[in-house]
């Protein structure tokens, strides 16, 4: 058997990788978009005036955004699919970065940012659910926390973004540079800021076209053919064929409501997780401002 052949019966890690890194790539973008803001904003008020209230209300809009793509992400992903949520929110990642790099005034500025905000709550939520359902349970844990360690790495990336610009702005402002590339540095640094996140936002808009469906949508919507072959290329024939029969055997179980959240034994947890995703939001807009 040739090792090519030997590769197709096994399975591919690299294939993996490569999806469960293509997803990830929403937790690297909503870390860059929550925490950027941090660096632009006092240059952004000093540009366009803004007043408290719409001070107040720009830095809040991305927050607003991401609340919405959350109560959406759950319903959209189960209707048309985890794959096509996901390539939405990485165009409305793209779409504010793009929107608040050229933004002309409050209004578009507060705009773009509330798109990205949409993004943001769409892949918190889609974007590990993807990798859970594309990744072997032997990998599964391992391969979800490649969206932890992308946040993180988004932040680490926005602030190391902000000083560098940030730095760069002063070394040219105490030399008394002049002509465009002054006026751009003096002047509209933040847009830089904002800007640079078209790169990996395109980065993502494309993986994410590339990437296959999840297989257990496709399982859910009878689409085993599909499934089959994406588990297949993942993991080869054989464990692919126990896998997608499993997966049918927990889709016939699956029942329950959202009363049940409330139950005594899930009450406290709740609570906490609550609580945890509350003093979380909290702490990256005290950050933010």
């Amino acid at each position: 058997m040739s090792e090519s052949s030997s590769n197709r019966s096994q399975g591919s890690l690299v294939y993996l990788v490569f999806c469960c890194f293509a997803s990830a790539m929403g937790g690297l973008l909503f870390g860059y978009d929550l925490f950027v803001i941090s660096g632009a904003k006092d240059l952004i008020v000093q540009h366009f005036g803004l007043s408290t209230l719409m001070e107040g209300w720009f830095v809040s809009s991305a927050m607003v955004g991401a609340m919405i793509g959350c109560m959406l992400a759950g319903t959209s992903s189960d209707r048309f699919g985890r794959k096509k949520v996901l390539v939405t929110a990485s165009f409305c990642l793209l779409a504010c970065s793009v929107g608040c790099g050229l933004a002309w005034s409050q209004a578009s500025l507060i705009f773009s940012r509330w798109i990205g905000g949409v993004g943001v709550g769409i892949a918190s939520m889609v974007c590990p659910l993807y990798i859970s359902e594309i990744s072997p349970a032997r990998l599964r844990g391992r391969m979800v926390t490649l969206f932890q360690l992308a946040i993180c790495v988004g932040i680490v990336t926005a602030i190391m973004i902000n000083t560098g610009l940030l730095s760069w702005h002063d070394k040219i402002k105490g030399a008394g540079a002049t002509g465009l590339i002054g006026w751009m540095v003096e002047r509209e640094v933040w847009r830089s800021m904002l800007g640079m996140e078209t790169l990996p936002a395109l980065f993502f808009f494309a993986m994410s076209v590339i990437i296959p469906e999840s297989p257990r949508w496709l399982a859910e919507k009878g689409r085993n053919r599909e499934a089959l072959a994406v588990l297949a290329r993942i993991n080869g024939p054989t464990v692919a064929a126990t896998e997608l029969a499993e997966i049918d055997a927990t889709l016939g179980a699956e029942s329950g409501s959202l009363m049940e959240l409330f139950r005594p034994g899930l009450r406290r947890a709740l609570f906490m997780a609550l609580f945890l995703a509350v003093v979380g939001v909290y702490g990256v807009i005290s950050y933010s401002v």
